[in-house]
């Protein structure tokens, strides 16, 4: 096993501690937080209590103070012997105004959801828990609905977000389906390193009507883990703020993409050279794309993110694990064809700014509704991520 699972409650106890005795008499404490406000949750890792000898356990202890209720107190293991995620999913940072969640325990969620309707499916589902964090985990999975407390009108959201971990899929497909039956699959990559984190735009779904989504569903194979499963938008109800960029909202305006590749709003990591306390964080996983990269989308928004009447410089601030990364910024998706210029990182964990110079290349007439940022873009090899690494991204500034 990995894991013991203690539920507790108690209104007076100032002191609680639960213990593993195994038959050489080794006994070892874990310090649970009380008083609890609702019932505690605990997963303890069986690490915790070393030198026990966990081929041994005879009993269990607990030791403190006041007066306690317990429940569900067992031993439990990932499924498969350990292939399931030790960690949680990434906290998500949208606001909860701008969000419809079908399933987080950061939000509250549709009411009366149903996430194993009888849909003939061969799938084993069940919730567990993952850090302490409740997960769905589908087990010897074929497909599997989520049929919703009610109907949905998403129209006004702008992206599905879903959060998956699979070390054994080959295959994983999300669904939108409104009430006329009409459904729409996105394929996943996997199988995943670590947690695979995903934005799918609404539009991708067409012809789904997005004024009547009623279920959600998924297809495919191997054993998987989701969780954070959410309609989302931008602040202001779509489209997003022109820059510069900041972050200073906490509020994360981009998309990682390919790959299981991610990207959060998160506290900066390293004040030595840039004091914003907000910034990017871009994780490119083990076996994300050469490509990967984040973009900033205004989607259907009319007014232009970037007018290059407003300048055709453009700078970022970065921190790169190493030195000689190339990084590319590439102006997309407008009337006027792609533009791309690339820079090379100087310094290792460090902040620098780099800039991006458009100007020979560019009309000032020009506009864009999005631009795209790549990281250790490899134009060389072009091969799949072979070592995980994590880039930092702040002020990105338009001159």
């Amino acid at each position: 096993m990995e894991f013991l699972h203690i539920n507790y409650w108690t209104a007076n106890s100032t002191a609680l501690n639960a213990f593993l005795i195994s038959g050489d008499g080794a006994e070892t404490p874990k310090a649970l937080t009380v008083p609890t406000s609702g019932w505690g949750s605990m997963d303890i890792p069986l690490s915790d209590f070393s030198p026990v000898d966990l081929t041994n356990i005879i009993q269990l202890k607990f030791d403190g103070n006041g007066d306690v209720y317990l429940d569900n107190i067992y031993f439990w293991k990932s499924p498969g012997g350990g292939s399931g995620p030790v960690v949680a999913a990434p906290t998500p940072t949208q606001a909860a105004a701008d969000v419809i969640s079908v399933y987080s325990d950061a939000y509250t969620d549709i009411s009366g959801t149903d996430f194993n309707p009888n849909w003939g499916q061969t799938t084993m589902v069940s919730e567990v828990p993952v850090a302490g964090n409740n997960t769905l985990f589908y087990e010897g999975f074929n497909y599997q609905g989520t049929q919703l407390g009610s109907a949905q009108d998403v129209s006004g959201m702008e992206f599905l977000h879903i959060n998956y971990w699979t070390a054994n899929s080959t295959a994983l497909n999300a669904f939108l389906i409104s009430g006329d039956g009409a459904e729409t699959p996105k394929a996943l990559t996997v199988p995943t390193s670590g947690w695979g984190s995903m934005d799918i735009p609404l539009s991708d779904f067409s012809p789904v009507d997005l004024t009547n989504i009623i279920q959600l569903k998924f297809d495919g194979n191997g054993d998987i883990y989701l969780d954070n499963i959410y309609f989302w938008k931008t602040p202001g109800g779509g489209g997003e703020p022109q820059l510069p960029l900041t972050f200073e909202d906490g509020v994360n305006p981009v998309i990682a993409f390919d790959g299981g590749a991610y990207a959060n709003v998160i506290d900066n990591p390293n004040m030595n050279g840039n004091t914003s306390s907000k910034v990017i964080e871009f994780v490119k996983v083990v076996g994300s794309a050469w490509y990967s990269g984040i973009v900033y989308d205004e989607n259907l928004n009319t007014t232009p993110l970037i007018d290059l009447a407003n300048g055709t410089v453009f700078t970022v601030r970065i921190l790169s694990p190493a030195v000689g990364v190339n990084v590319r910024f590439q102006l997309e998706g407008g009337t006027a064809p792609a533009y791309e210029v690339f820079q090379t990182t100087t310094v290792a964990d460090q902040w620098e700014t780099l800039t991006f110079d458009f100007t020979s290349q560019v009309s000032a007439t020009d506009t864009y509704p999005r631009f795209a940022l790549f990281p250790d873009f490899d134009t060389g090899n072009q091969v799949p991520v072979a070592v995980e690494a994590t880039y930092y991204i702040d002020d990105i500034t338009q001159l």
